[in-house]
């Protein structure tokens, strides 16, 4: 969903989308004499929950069970805003540029995981090692821990010229769990898929981004997805929130 505050209000939509590439500065320069330029200031909020489970019965032979459970939450926010330029030439792709580099909002925030995953012992023909069949297993490093810097880039769906998204302008490296399981999607990534739409994220129809009487404009993005196979499932969710203030052209 999302919103647009001025004169009216209507409603729209939002999406994400990892895999878009979005033009280089140099490319803005030469299409100087496009017919659609619109600058804004911009900020995002958003949280993505991974919750799994695992109950796998052994399918061959040396193939053991395990059992698990598990959740994992990621909250992220804008370290500041920052100005960004959606660019238009003709009827071509919209590019968002900030200054002369790619539209990355500068954030940061927490993950917390919490789970455990057992495994039955291997059946002795199946075992590996010259081991006393002894094992302490390494201390747990579940709990939350800061995520200092996670850029995400503005784009639109490069499928669907109406909808925009977000996506991780790099990998973080940091932090990181050695100890705590997850299963199905999350951390370091942003989900930027969705089950049903292709791209998490909404619609936001370009009538609208280039409309100056809207002023401010909030755009709710969401994507889900999740499977389930031999035991194992998992869901992952992602709910953000971009706030485009207009400004006026430089």
């Amino acid at each position: 969903m999302h919103k647009s505050l001025a004169r009216r209000s209507l409603p729209v939509a939002t999406a994400l989308l990892a895999s878009l590439a979005v033009a280089s500065p140099a490319s803005a320069t030469l299409l100087s004499g496009g017919n659609s330029d619109a600058y804004f200031k911009a900020t995002v909020k958003g949280v993505q929950t991974t919750t799994w489970s695992e109950d796998h019965k052994p399918q061959f032979k040396c193939d053991s069970a395990s059992q698990g459970s598990g959740k994992e939450t990621v909250k992220f926010a804008s370290t500041k805003a920052v100005v960004l330029r959606a660019f238009r030439f003709n009827k071509g792709p919209v590019m968002w540029l900030r200054g002369k580099g790619h539209a990355d909002l500068p954030t940061k925030g927490y993950v917390e995981r919490n789970g455990t995953r057992t495994l039955a012992p291997a059946t002795p023909e199946c075992a590996v090692g010259d081991g006393d069949g002894t094992y302490t297993p390494p201390k747990s490093d579940c709990g939350r821990k800061p995520i200092a810097s996670m850029p995400l880039r503005v784009a639109y769906d490069a499928l669907n010229k109406n909808r925009i998204t977000l996506s991780n302008a790099t990998i973080p490296k940091a932090p990181i769990f050695q100890q705590c399981p997850l299963g199905g999607q999350g951390w370091p990534g942003i989900l930027s898929s969705d089950a049903k739409k292709r791209t998490a994220g909404e619609a936001l129809p370009l009538k609208d981004l280039y409309d100056k009487r809207q002023g401010k404009t909030i755009v709710i993005g969401r994507g889900a997805v999740s499977s389930s196979s031999n035991g194992y499932a998992s869901s992952t969710k992602i709910t953000w929130t971009l706030t485009l203030t207009r400004l006026k052209k430089k």
